[in-house]
């Protein structure tokens, strides 16, 4: 049986990510939520406001699991309610 965490992006939430989201599964990703929201400026200058970052294993790393260090490549919206965010193995 899969664990869930309690807090999950829920449809809508804009989420910021290291750009290589397609290339893993949700469960190799870090997930980490803003609260309160983070304001992170996009290449071309303009801003967005994220709930989220999201980022794999490589950048988690090279960011020595800081969120705020983890370069941000793009954002989207999230889309949909299904649980992604699993609990560690052992809590």
């Amino acid at each position: 049986m899969i664990d869930f965490t309690h807090e999950q992006p829920r449809d809508g939430d804009t989420v910021a990510h290291c750009g290589h989201i397609g290339a893993h599964t949700a469960g190799s990703m870090h997930f980490f939520e803003h609260v309160p929201f983070r304001t992170v400026t996009r290449p071309d200058g303009t801003t967005v406001v994220i709930k989220w970052t999201i980022a794999c294993d490589a950048c988690y790393r090279l960011a020595g699991g800081d969120c705020h260090r983890i370069a941000i490549r793009g954002d989207a919206q999230w889309v949909g309610d299904e649980p992604a965010i699993r609990k560690p193995i052992g809590h």
